[in-house]
């Protein structure tokens, strides 16, 4: 049977279910963003593997007088239409910068080896800490300039933020569009018990 051989008022009803649909997968799009959002930034709070540096202050303000954004501040999902999301806005990540200037987020995404083997000059902040491997990831930051020779051996780790928090919105607008066939299925499942 055709939509066209149908009852007008039975008509009436699936178009009215189809808008509905429509509406709730519209909804799951923005829903799903927002979760995107909230599961990468719990990934980057989670491998987070030192403290933050006083040159960071973010949306939070923890630290005095910083003034460099935070990792998390750089995160932006949204629902691009239809149930689709854009997860993790490159351009606003790239905002967020190191000391540098640069954007810092691809290493710390996808971790690197680059400086294994370098030896740098410094201290350790805060305090003027001599570099020591017993403390491995303990201080905020490395000052280079004059002080005792640091020799990275270890790699940048990855953290795989946007891979992990992508897949975790991923289930959860599953979940959505399960739900919502499942109420569609529902509703069509009566409209084909009343022709009955």
């Amino acid at each position: 049977m055709l939509a066209r051989d149908l009852p007008f008022g039975q008509a009436a009803e699936i178009e009215a279910l189809i808008a509905e649909v429509e509406r709730q997968v519209n909804e799951a799009g923005v829903l799903t963003a927002k979760a995107s959002e909230e599961a990468i930034r719990e990934f980057i709070s989670r491998t987070r593997v030192r403290p933050r540096a006083p040159s960071f202050t973010g949306s939070d303000a923890v630290s005095g007088g910083g003034s460099r954004k935070l990792l998390e501040d750089g995160i932006r999902s949204e629902a691009l239409g239809e149930g689709a999301v854009g997860v993790g806005s490159i351009a606003d990540l790239d905002t967020v910068v190191g000391s540098d200037g640069r954007p810092f987020w691809r290493t710390q995404e996808f971790g690197s080896t680059h400086n294994v083997g370098r030896v740098v000059l410094g201290f350790f902040q805060p305090g003027n800490s001599i570099p020591n491997q017993q403390q491995f990831r303990q201080h905020a930051i490395f000052i280079a300039g004059p002080g005792p020779p640091m020799h990275i051996q270890r790699p940048i780790p990855a953290r795989h933020f946007l891979r992990d928090g992508a897949a975790a919105a991923g289930d959860f607008r599953e979940r959505e569009f399960r739900a919502i066939e499942g109420g569609a299925v529902g509703t069509i499942q009566v409209l084909r018990a009343s022709l009955i």
